[in-house]
Formats: C-alpha cells, sequence, structure tokens
C-alpha cells in the first residue's frame, strides 16, 4: 500500500501551469534604476559645484575684509618689518664676510712664533687695518731670510713691503694679513 502522500491544498493541485509575472515590473524597476542612477550622478556633479561657489564667496568676504580700514596698521607694521629685515639681512652679510676674511690674531701670533728661528726675536708687533709691522733682532742676515722664507710659506700672510735691516741686525717690514694674490 503505498501511495502518495500529497499535503497540498486541492486548488492547487488541480493547476498544472503556473502563471508568469508580469513583464511591467521589471520595466517599472528598471526605469527606478536608471532615475536613482541619474539622481546619484546629479548629487555628485552638483555638490563639488555647490562647495566651490560656497567657498569662492567666502573667499570674496575674507578679500573685502582684509581691504578693510581695520587692518591698515597691521599692513604698514608688516612693510616696516620686511624693511627692517633687509636691513639686518645686509648686516648679515657684511659680518659674515668680516668672519670669512678676518683671522684670529691669536693663530697669527703663535704662526709667527713657530715660523721665527733660532737667533731671531720679535721686539714690536703692530696690528692695524689687516697689516703687521714687525720689528726684531736677529743674530745675523741669514737669520732674517730664514725668517722670511718661513713667513712668506704661509698662506695668510704676504710681505706688503721690503725688508729694512738696521745696523745691528735690527730689521722691520710690513705683512699683510689675507689670501695669497688677494684672495
Amino acid at each position: 500500500m503505498k501511495g502518495d502522500i500529497n499535503l497540498l491544498p486541492e486548488e492547487i493541485m488541480s493547476t498544472t501551469s503556473y502563471e508568469r509575472p508580469s513583464s511591467g515590473s521589471g520595466v517599472i524597476k528598471l526605469v527606478i534604476g536608471l532615475i536613482l542612477v541619474g539622481v546619484v550622478i546629479g548629487c555628485s556633479i552638483l555638490a563639488p559645484v555647490l562647495h566651490i561657489k560656497m567657498l569662492e564667496r567666502e573667499l570674496a568676504q575674507l578679500e573685502k575684509e582684509i581691504t578693510s580700514e581695520k587692518y591698515a596698521e597691521v599692513k604698514k607694521v608688516n612693510a616696516d618689518l620686511a624693511s627692517i629685515d633687509g636691513v639686518l639681512a645686509k648686516k648679515k652679510t657684511v659680518l659674515n664676510q668680516i668672519d670669512s676674511t678676518s683671522y684670529p690674531i691669536n693663530d697669527i701670533f703663535v704662526a709667527l712664533k713657530n715660523a721665527e728661528p733660532v737667533g731671531c726675536t720679535l721686539t714690536n708687533i703692530e696690528f692695524k687695518n689687516n697689516k703687521l709691522k714687525l720689528t726684531g733682532i736677529a743674530k745675523d742676515n741669514f737669520v732674517i731670510a730664514e725668517f722670511v722664507s718661513a713667513i712668506q710659506r704661509l698662506s695668510f700672510l704676504t710681505l706688503d713691503s721690503e725688508v729694512n735691516v738696521q745696523n745691528g741686525n735690527i730689521f722691520s717690514f710690513t705683512l699683510r694679513v689675507g689670501g695669497k694674490d688677494g684672495n
């Protein structure tokens, strides 16, 4: 006794074909979808344009505010500061130039002492306007020549005058402080 057990209600059991869904609902969905896509695209184009317009209005308001009379004093102070900065920049340039061309006096004295041969003694050193006037006593003329030769090997001292030798081997000459050949 095997029989078919059918639990479907009798109205449904007698139908052998199913109804097709109406084709009108697919078109409606397509139209609604296209409208939504159009709205999204329109909003994505319109939103930046509106934002740019709003920013342009704010910019115009700020430009109007900046040109107002209440900021005239600020503009004057800024102009004064700019002119002061220019003067300070020129002074800084001059100071840097002086620093780059000057030599520490201690280094000059150490170099002179190291160049001084045995039998030579400096008795007077005058430093003025990047010139050194040296006076000293030497044992003989060869010691003076050795001293002058040692000085000429220094890169920052240049012989500026002739070497004067007096009685008793007292010598004097002038040196220019700075690079060789005016550098």
